[in-house]
């Protein structure tokens, strides 16, 4: 079974602006997906949505096979700043 994760015309608003809708797009296995855009265009909010952090207010999102997603975000809580590996 090929994997692969599929979006259907996903949307988002914050305060009644809307931030994207009608996003679509499909990813299968050895794609690379690069998302551009300005600052606070929702690039970070369409990856908490496809990781399923967030919810968006019109969403389809379609899995297919064993997948796992997982969101770093920008910033990392104070108090993980002094951890070492």
């Amino acid at each position: 079974m090929l994997k692969s994760i599929t979006l259907k015309k996903i949307a988002y608003a914050f305060d009644d602006k809307s931030i994207f809708k009608d996003i679509s797009l499909r990813c299968s296995v050895g794609d690379r997906l690069c998302i551009l855009g300005e600052n606070s265009a929702g690039k970070s909010t369409l990856l908490k949505i496809i990781s399923g952090d967030l919810i968006a207010e019109e969403e389809l999102i379609e899995k297919t096979g064993h997948i796992r997603i997982i969101y770093i975000p920008q910033e990392f809580a104070h108090d993980c700043l002094d951890l070492t590996v």
